[in-house]
């Protein structure tokens, strides 16, 4: 009977290390300074505090929690982007605990175009809470070493402009590309491509993104169409390709405060048994006095 429990535990355990992904957001185009770096300080005129929670498919015991948080700024005088991130990912017996430090250089074009470079660093701290597993008879060296620190990096590059975003970026860029392990994940591409389709006197804005998420294993294909009304309230439709449906809503106040969230309608066959997937941000703005606001507000920042 042991046999076969550490059988069927190894069995499970395979599949869960074959399927290693990056965390998941379904408010990207919001979220962007989490997987490409690029992003850290592009806007100069402010300071940017941000958090974001996502609670994944609800209704299923240990199922993924994702928290992030970050500060960044732009150095105007150097063109530097400096900033800090910080995740907290949990699924299932496992805990990530990831911290980066991140630079970035803007080079801007005429007509708003920003074209910017960013790299970061930090460590990876994963932990396999083997406490979790009920076994018949329990196994004291089941794992050798059930914590693993790591240094983990990051880097991407993104052309910016008020009507055209385009950018590219790998995370864990030292993990291998084609599997993970008991504690790494495996390097990740992501690419998209946002465009403003209408803009009516700053008053009424629409954008459609497309965006990828790519291991060897597995690529994840999204569209998102993004309406804002004054930049003080968006609302926001995307589809997941055989993943899920998700609707969003938010609002910003005083150009300072802006509040996300967003409702995952699975559509595969999880949806059965899980409600969905709820996800906020928070962002705090703080005015930079050295710089002046730019004309072409900056509707995902």
């Amino acid at each position: 009977m042991k046999k076969i429990i550490l059988f069927l535990f190894s069995f499970v355990f395979v599949i869960i290390i074959n399927a290693q992904s990056d965390f998941q957001f379904s408010q990207q185009s919001f979220m962007r300074i989490a997987f490409n770096p690029a992003v850290t300080g592009q806007n100069p005129n402010y300071h940017t505090l941000q958090a974001f929670s996502r609670v994944q498919w609800v209704n299923f015991k240990n199922a993924p929690i994702t928290n992030f948080a970050t500060y960044h700024t732009q150095l105007p005088k150097y063109h530097l982007g400096l900033g800090l991130t910080y995740t907290f990912d949990k699924l299932g017996i496992e805990t990530s605990n990831i911290v980066h430090a991140n630079v970035a250089y803007h080079i801007n074009f005429d007509n708003d175009f920003i074209l910017s470079f960013g790299i970061s660093g930090g460590i990876c701290r994963k932990v396999i809470d083997i406490n979790e597993l009920i076994l018949e008879e329990p196994e004291t060296n089941l794992f050798d070493n059930n914590v693993h620190n790591s240094a983990d990096f990051n880097a991407g590059i993104e052309l910016y402009s008020p009507f055209l975003v385009l950018g590219i970026s790998s995370t864990h860029i030292m993990k291998n590309y084609k599997k993970g392990t008991n504690f790494q994940v495996p390097r990740h591409i992501y690419g998209y491509i946002r465009a403003k389709i209408f803009d009516i006197n700053n008053d009424f804005a629409g954008f459609l993104t497309y965006s990828l998420n790519s291991a060897i294993t597995k690529t994840q294909h999204e569209w998102n169409a993004t309406f804002f009304y004054k930049n003080m309230i968006c609302t926001g439709l995307s589809y997941r390709l055989n993943e899920s449906f998700v609707i969003m809503a938010g609002f910003l106040i005083d150009q300072k405060f802006r509040f996300v969230y967003s409702y995952d309608i699975l559509s595969g066959p999880i949806a059965k048994y899980s409600s969905g997937t709820h996800e906020i941000t928070l962002q705090y703005l703080i005015k930079n006095k050295r710089t002046s606001t730019p004309s072409s507000p900056r509707y995902f920042d």
